[in-house]
């Protein structure tokens, strides 16, 4: 991908977040403003039914003061009715032009403010005078309010008429914050369905194209790596023939077949094979891990009735000269009952013939190299042990990567392809285990596997 569409493609996606990011603090905003409105609603209603709970009381406790000779009990009521009082006027005054204390702004709609101020309900007006009658009627003495021209208009209003503005005005709020809140959430749909546009036109113009240059990129790069792959493949087929000759050749040269030689020369053409062997291992384990990691399908797996006696043991005699060569203790422990699994025997061998022959070659001569076969539940061990230099723990995770070798000053004279235990893997893998090593630096290492076992 070009550094031009690129730069596009990041624009337009920050933009598109950008976006994105805007409406989702527009969508917070709107939700907190309903859920304000709602609780400016809900005092508001509150304080205004609180209104007309209080001049219903401050009627009854005004009769109630008429009827009563008991100075005690009439200085408690004239209490009584100045508290009320004083809540409806601090509560009226609060709906009429707001309070900070009580949390209300003191805004009105027009259908509001017309039950405050205009005819018929002309609510502003009958409260305080109501209010106002109910100051007068205290300010009497107490033997000249029963019949009192006060206590007549605090009866009259509190009856109907300052009931009925008071419910109105209790319903015109509640249907101003329904109305408020309804449109509010209609914003709030908009800007989600805003919000989901913005996702999906993400999702058509930017990622879409974006994966589709993706897949064609990845499909360029695999069409590369085929050929790649392929000419590798030819190479390495084409180079081991040749290399196998000079091998043969060198042997023969060193064995006297052809002549004798000084041994000067015995030991440069020694080299040569010792190299050539080398480039053989190495083919052969790329051609191993090339067969494997490109195969058009998985390998075939079939019933292993006897994993000790079709892989365990035919690799370890391919690999008895070499053992015996430097002079090893080989002790194997395999149980005498048949483990059976399901698997690819030939690739089950490749694991164990790579993990005896690196047990032979970087073991110590003259030590001891242990093959073990153990079953644990429903899944069958596999260890090979061996004395030896070992690798560092923090080597540990490396060990299993491609082209990985250790780099310790006893490993790093003996030669490898690094493609051995990156092999192994690959399989055990194949196979639904897993694989692992253990060590004791200057001591000993162990590398074990483990697959699962089908029953007897």
């Amino acid at each position: 991908m070009s550094a031009g569409p690129s730069r596009g493609v990041t624009a337009t996606y920050l933009l598109a977040l950008g976006l994105i990011a805007t409406l989702s603090v527009g969508t917070h905003v709107l939700v907190d403003t309903i859920v304000q409105n709602q609780e400016a609603t809900a005092k508001v209603v509150n304080i205004a039914g609180r209104q007309r709970m209080l001049s219903q009381r401050i009627a009854g406790t005004a009769l109630e003061l008429t009827g009563t000779t008991d100075a005690g009990e009439r200085a408690r009521l004239d209490q009584r009715l100045k508290t009320d009082v004083d809540l409806m006027t601090a509560a009226h005054a609060a709906l009429a032009h707001g309070s900070a204390a009580m949390g209300i702004s003191g805004e009105m709609s027009d259908a509001v403010a017309a039950i405050y101020q205009s005819a018929p309900l002309l609510l502003d007006q009958q409260v305080t005078g109501y209010l106002a009658a109910a100051r007068s009627f205290l300010a009497l003495p107490p033997e000249t309010r029963a019949g009192s021209a006060e206590l007549r208009t605090i009866l009259k209003e509190a009856g109907a008429p300052i009931l009925e503005a008071l419910d109105a005005a209790v319903r015109q709020y509640q249907g101003d914050s329904e109305e408020s809140i309804r449109k509010l959430r209609w914003l709030l749909l908009g800007v989600l369905g805003l919000m989901l546009s913005t996702l999906a036109a993400e999702a058509l113009l930017i990622f879409r194209p974006l994966f589709h240059r993706l897949a064609a990129t990845n499909e360029r790069l695999e069409t590369v790596n085929r050929a790649y792959q392929e000419v590798l493949g030819f190479v390495a087929h084409e180079l081991k023939n040749p290399v196998a000759s000079m091998v043969t050749n060198a042997r023969l040269l060193c064995d006297g077949y052809i002549g004798e030689i000084t041994p000067q020369q015995r030991q440069k053409i020694e080299r040569i094979a010792y190299n050539g062997q080398y480039l053989i291992s190495f083919i052969e384990s790329y051609l191993d891990l090339a067969k494997i990691e490109n195969a058009e399908s998985t390998p075939t797996m079939l019933d292993i009735a006897n994993l000790a006696d079709e892989v365990v043991r035919p690799a370890i005699d391919l690999l008895h000269a070499q053992i015996e060569s430097r002079r090893i203790a080989l002790e194997v422990a395999i149980p005498e009952t048949p483990v059976s699994t399901h698997g690819n025997a030939e690739l089950l061998r490749v694991v164990v013939v790579n993990l005896i022959g690196n047990a032979i070659k970087y073991g110590r001569e003259l030590g001891r190299l242990r093959v073990a076969m153990a079953i644990d539940g429903a899944q069958v061990e596999i260890s090979i042990w061996n004395e030896g230099p070992g690798f560092p723990p923090e080597k540990r995770a490396d060990l299993f990567q491609r082209f990985v070798r250790q780099n310790t000053p006893e490993l790093i004279r003996r030669k490898g392809t690094g493609l051995g235990l990156y092999t192994c893997w690959k399989i055990v893998q194949m196979h639904q285990g897993r694989i692992w090593a253990d060590s004791e630096l200057d001591a000993w290492a162990s590398f074990s596997f483990r697959i699962p076992i089908t029953a007897g």
